[in-house]
């Protein structure tokens, strides 16, 4: 069976949604929040009328999820990681990042990536396999 233009379409988007680029809203490399080398993988949420952001925040320590929070969803007040890498040999001893967060009501939940490796860059930037993790807190 041969294939022809009429056979193999891309499907097309039906709507489109008007954007404007809003910018650099989160700068790194402040050298007091863990994100010296870079700011990634960003996850934002509200509490109450507060925006909160985790993003993954590359430092002299690794790669870890960090959060910021911000009034207007503009200007962020960074306030460092929010996971410390586990212990030597654990799941995430390389690297816990990348969090996603939702409150059920009582307790917050954040699923984040973790690994044991990282690659041997300077950066120490997370490396295969990735593990699915999940840490737990309390509302403050």
């Amino acid at each position: 069976m041969s294939m022809t233009s009429e056979t193999c379409r891309a499907p097309a988007p039906t709507a489109r949604m008007q954007a404007r680029d809003g910018g650099v809203v989160l700068r790194h490399g402040d050298g007091k929040h863990g994100d010296r080398f870079g700011a990634r993988d960003v996850w934002v949420f509200t509490d109450g009328d507060q925006y909160l952001m985790h993003y993954d925040a590359a430092g002299d320590h690794g790669w870890l999820a960090a959060l910021a929070t911000s009034p207007d969803g503009v200007h962020w007040t960074k306030h460092g990681p929010v996971l410390d890498l586990g212990h030597l040999g654990a799941q995430d001893s390389g690297s816990a990042s990348y969090g996603t967060t939702y409150f059920d009501g009582r307790n917050w939940h954040m699923f984040y990536l973790g690994t044991p490796n990282v690659l041997d860059d300077g950066f120490r930037t997370p490396a295969f396999p990735y593990m699915t993790m999940k840490a737990e807190g309390a509302s403050a």
